[in-house]
């Protein structure tokens, strides 16, 4: 499962279009260790279903508790969990820490859910990035979460956020990167920047394919796969896939897709021809990550061509060939999990993105 912000407002769309009351959960703030950073979400729906985590361990169960409280009663509930060193041991960490985490019910006959649904909704819709906003109040006798979104510097909720918020808002983040609080004047804001899940494009529906699908939805990428045979294409294979597109031909497979710096591209085709054609369309593009299947033999012979074509070493030397984390991969089971780990690893920047100049 994956635990993008973007399948959290997928999943929770999904769960109130069937009338279903959700308790969600927000990991707000983290000091020192803890199982998951700011931003890990969790939810439980009024029949017990549970999406996503927040840690596991003690920590879950102690907010799943507290969940079940706030599907009864509705009290939005801000908690706090200092775990000592023992506590953090039995929980498999090495040292403790202090996690907060907001727990808060939404309910699907409310009008103001239902416009923060719809608009995170249209806004994914159409890959635009958009602030999260949680305001927590700590007046009167239980805190009051009231969540807003903002799109292009605008509240969608019509909230009153200041003119410098506002503005700070407008310009996404090249990079997501943690969620932040700031206090406010009679409480905090929770405040989480939502890009559009990077999407992986896997040109080649054969046996990798077909097995790296899943692996890349679980983990958070858009996944497209593209193929020429419309037997191959077909969404009855690859049920996983957001997106199947049967080709005319690999020659222009990319004129019309919108390939940017949060892309990935997978060469796994039926054929050294048809990987060198996608290929030299991919180092056209400023795709953050592009990589081939294929031997040394098949590289160097690739390569060559791509060279005498007017490709430089250095942009050929950023492409990923052999496809990949080295693993001792041969089934395409292995293969697709060998390739799955190297595009979160680009992801995460364990390894550095293909640079366009």
């Amino acid at each position: 499962m994956s635990e993008s912000a973007a399948d959290f407002f997928q999943h929770l769309s999904r769960e109130l279009a069937l009338g279903r009351t959700v308790a969600v959960a927000v990991v707000t703030r983290r000091h020192g260790s803890g199982p998951r950073e700011p931003g890990a979400k969790m939810a439980m729906d009024n029949d017990g279903r549970i999406w996503g985590t927040v840690g596991g361990g003690e920590l879950e169960h102690r907010v799943l508790a507290r969940a079940r409280d706030v599907l009864r009663t509705g009290r939005t509930e801000r908690m706090e969990f200092e775990m000592k060193n023992e506590d953090a041991a039995a929980a498999g960490m090495m040292c403790g820490g202090w996690v907060e985490v907001l727990v808060d019910r939404l309910q699907p006959d409310d009008p103001h859910v239902n416009h923060l649904i719809a608009g995170a909704t249209a806004a994914l819709a159409l890959r635009q990035p958009f602030v999260l906003v949680i305001a927590l109040s700590d007046e009167g006798q239980s805190p009051q979460a009231i969540w807003d979104l903002v799109v292009g510097g605008r509240s969608v909720m019509a909230t009153a956020f200041t003119a410098g918020q506002a503005s700070a808002w407008a310009t996404p983040p090249s990079e997501a990167g943690l969620p932040e609080v700031r206090a406010s004047s009679d409480g905090f804001l929770y405040i989480e920047w939502v890009l559009p899940p990077e999407a992986v494009y896997i040109f080649g529906a054969g046996h990798v394919g077909v097995e790296l699908a899943p692996l890349c939805r679980r983990a958070g990428f858009r996944t497209v796969v593209l193929d020429d045979r419309s037997d191959y294409a077909d969404s009855a294979r690859l049920p996983d896939a957001h997106e199947v597109v049967v080709l005319n031909s690999f020659i222009g497979c990319m004129d019309r897709l919108p390939i940017d710096d949060r892309s990935f591209i997978v060469i796994v085709t039926r054929g050294h021809l048809h990987d060198r054609e996608v290929l030299e369309q991919a180092l056209k593009t400023d795709a953050r990550y592009v990589g081939m299947i294929g031997s040394v033999r098949k590289k160097a012979t690739i390569f060559t061509a791509l060279a005498t074509a007017g490709f430089t070493a250095d942009e050929l030397n950023q492409v990923r060939c052999p496809i990949g984390l080295t693993i001792g991969a041969e089934t395409p089971a292995e293969l697709a999990l060998c390739i799955a780990a190297e595009l979160v690893a680009v992801r995460r920047g364990v390894l550095p993105s293909r640079r366009r100049s």
